[in-house]
């Protein structure tokens, strides 16, 4: 039901992300057919990400989540999907700006590339990649406009060939290795071989791809064909 995220079970613990994505596709719909968000002006989409910064705000200034292990932290901050809107909120928005975002000229999308750089920076330099810091209260929304200026600067970047293909494989694959990553971790973790360190990363980024690739091949294309097939003849 997608509310592991809140409840027990959690260990599978990467899946706390696609409960975020499954609670957003269940409910923008009905928003938009409830309250014809559509014709609204598209600054609307913000508020979410304004949500999630009071909450977070709320936990930094009157809970001890700070001082909290680093399990209790990531399940109330990072996992729950009211505290971790940001990203969602700004893809919508950026989603309803396009018209307007597109059209601006190579030079300030540059501009807009460099300062979303330097967000994405701060947050992880401040915060780091667990997002512990002294400002996880908005490190979050500091990376989501931060990439969001990132896609407008890049979101019709051309590779050439050569690099396209590599780049094409690994973005298919991408969500088969992010479903293997932390299970892949854990069995590294308790492995009681020795190896040399590169030797073992090489090993991991290895077996996470393979881990993807046959993810991908052999469960999500199949089930995409078939969506794809019964939309088609709904469509008719």
């Amino acid at each position: 039901f997608f509310t592991q995220n809140y409840l027990s079970p959690m260990d599978f613990v990467q899946s706390w992300s696609l409960c975020i994505e499954e609670h957003f596709y269940l409910v923008f719909p009905v928003l938009i057919y409830l309250f014809n968000f559509k014709k609204m002006n598209p600054f609307i989409w913000l508020l979410p990400l304004l949500l999630s910064l009071l909450s977070r705000y709320y936990l930094y200034h009157y809970t001890d989540i700070i001082s909290a292990p680093e399990t209790t932290f990531a399940h109330t901050v990072r996992f729950m999907t009211h505290n971790h809107l940001d990203g969602i909120s700004m893809g919508v928005f950026l989603a309803k700006t396009y018209d307007f975002w597109k059209e601006f000229s190579r030079t300030n999308r540059n501009i807009l590339g460099v300062l979303g750089f330097g967000l994405v920076f701060i947050a992880l330099y401040q915060s780091g990649l667990s997002m512990r810091g002294p400002i996880f209260i908005y490190s979050f929304t500091l990376l989501a406009f931060g990439f969001g200026l990132l896609l407008i600067c890049f979101h019709d970047f051309k590779l050439n060939k050569l690099a396209y293909i590599p780049v094409e494989k690994i973005a298919l694959w991408s969500y088969g290795i992010y479903i293997w990553n932390h299970l892949l971790i854990r069995k590294f973790e308790h492995t009681t071989i020795t190896m040399p360190w590169y030797t073992v990363g090489l090993a991991f980024t290895l077996l996470s791809i393979g881990s993807g690739a046959s993810t991908y091949y052999t469960i999500e294309k199949p089930f995409l064909n078939l969506r794809n097939k019964i939309l088609a003849k709904m469509s008719h």
